[in-house]
């Protein structure tokens, strides 16, 4: 189904609902890339809820190579980005994006049905 973006002066927030298959997760990659070109910040901390969805449909392929060409980016500042998962699957499928996103500029960290705690660890 897709998700919704909000943006903040300090952080992006990204909220998927329904099926999430391949074409959504490289739209919103694609949003989030352009936020960092021109955006209200220069490379702003992120929140990716997953806590809406029904199904995933996602391919191996696609999570390595967004994890491949984040490699290749170069960020202004630091930046953190929390997943919040909702049931096993959702959290083993982000575990396995945080295992292929090999940034230094990049914590990405993945929280089990805890938005508070997430956001609580973006603020710091």
């Amino acid at each position: 189904m897709g998700y919704n973006m909000e943006l903040s002066r300090t952080m992006w927030r990204a909220m998927f609902s329904g099926v999430m298959t391949d074409s959504d997760l490289l739209e919103m990659v694609k949003t989030v890339r352009a936020l960092g070109n021109g955006g209200p910040v220069a490379s702003p901390n992120g929140l990716v809820d997953l806590s809406g969805l029904t199904e995933i449909i996602l391919t191996f392929d696609t999570l390595s190579s967004i994890g491949r060409e984040a490699q290749g980016i170069s960020l202004q500042d630091k930046i953190k980005i929390a997943i919040i998962a909702n049931s096993p699957a959702q959290f083993g499928y982000a575990r396995m994006f945080q295992t292929l996103l090999n940034h230094d500029q990049i914590d990405l960290h993945v929280f089990l049905e805890d938005e508070r705690g997430a956001l609580d660890w973006l603020s710091k």
